[in-house]
């Protein structure tokens, strides 16, 4: 078994789909389906169940799971260590720039750049905030760069025919649902409403100077409900933002579990409103070239595994 044929099957069981997993690797189905067969024909026992539902591994298909696991994580961990080799005599790091949004920089990244840093002090991580579809753009054009955003339903199609153009992988990592807060004492808290209860009261989003004409409603997918807010506050820091809506009778909408860490929201002062007509979830992606380099690749999959606990419920 090769590591490509690792690497394949581990990336079929995590999709749970061999279709998804294909799109995910840019093969063809039949061509992922060959190498699977194959793999269960060098083995002589079946890897995986197949059904109209998708795919998922057998008993003994789930022990090799977990052993390629461990052959590719110790395979690159062991990449990285001679490289970190090459680093003592140049000193000169690898820079990885990663592009993501702003609710993503604001939140659970910096504990991550930290264990990147006492780990691989031969990668040096790069942060840069952008908005959609910025983050799509300068991915695509910036090498050695690593996306990271968010699709819905409705953006999907255009995110994957983005990434297939410009010959990148998207790689998923949990789903979140926006919803609106305010304050815990918000007259509205407690009560089931719709969308057009919100009409008498201002809305908080993110904005910055650069996109002063696209609002978080336009990125979200949201511009059918943002002409039902009579007052928008424009603000340029999520943190700001929750803050103003804890604080006052205004309204914001963000992400639920990016922001379940929030001191206002932790205290009980930032409050989810029940709207009964109004529902939204986002998937958060990795954007990533085909042509990554190792250090790139290893990046992304310590991303990967680092959101895995993240997407069950809090």
């Amino acid at each position: 078994m090769k590591l490509e044929e690792m690497r394949y099957f581990v990336e079929a069981v995590n999709a749970g789909s061999i279709n998804q997993a294909a799109k995910t690797l840019y093969v063809s189905q039949p061509a992922l389906s060959r190498v699977l067969a194959a793999l269960e024909k060098e083995l002589k026992f079946p890897l995986l169940e197949r059904s109209k539902q998708g795919i998922r591994p057998t008993r003994e298909g789930m022990e090799v799971y977990h052993g390629c696991v461990r052959i590719l994580q110790l395979y690159n961990d062991t990449v990285l260590q001679w490289q970190a080799l090459g680093y003592r005599f140049s000193n000169k790091p690898i820079v990885i720039q990663i592009i993501a949004l702003p609710i993503i920089c604001n939140s659970i990244m910096s504990h991550f750049f930290a264990d990147i840093a006492e780990k691989y002090p031969h990668i040096q991580l790069q942060l840069y905030e952008r908005q959609l579809p910025d983050v799509l753009e300068a991915t695509a054009s910036h090498p050695h760069s690593i996306g990271f955003s968010h699709y819905n339903e409705k953006s999907r199609a255009e995110i994957e025919s983005f990434a297939k153009e410009h010959q990148m992988q998207i790689i998923p990592l949990f789903h979140d649902e926006y919803k609106f807060f305010a304050s815990s004492a918000h007259p509205l808290i407690g009560h089931k409403i719709c969308v057009k209860d919100l009409k008498n009261y201002t809305i908080a989003r993110y904005s910055c100077s650069e996109h002063a004409d696209q609002t978080q409603f336009v990125h979200s997918g949201l511009a059918d409900i943002a002409e039902k807010f009579g007052q928008e506050l424009c603000l340029s820091n999520l943190h700001t933002m929750l803050e103003t809506a804890a604080a006052s009778q205004t309204i914001t909408l963000t992400a639920d579990r990016m922001t379940q860490d929030n001191i206002y929201r932790k205290s009980g002062r930032l409050l989810p409103l029940k709207l009964t007509d109004f529902q939204l979830s986002m998937t958060y992606f990795l954007l990533v070239s085909i042509h990554a380099n190792t250090e790139e690749k290893i990046i992304a999959e310590l991303l990967r595994s680092h959101y895995l606990t993240f997407d069950s419920p809090p």
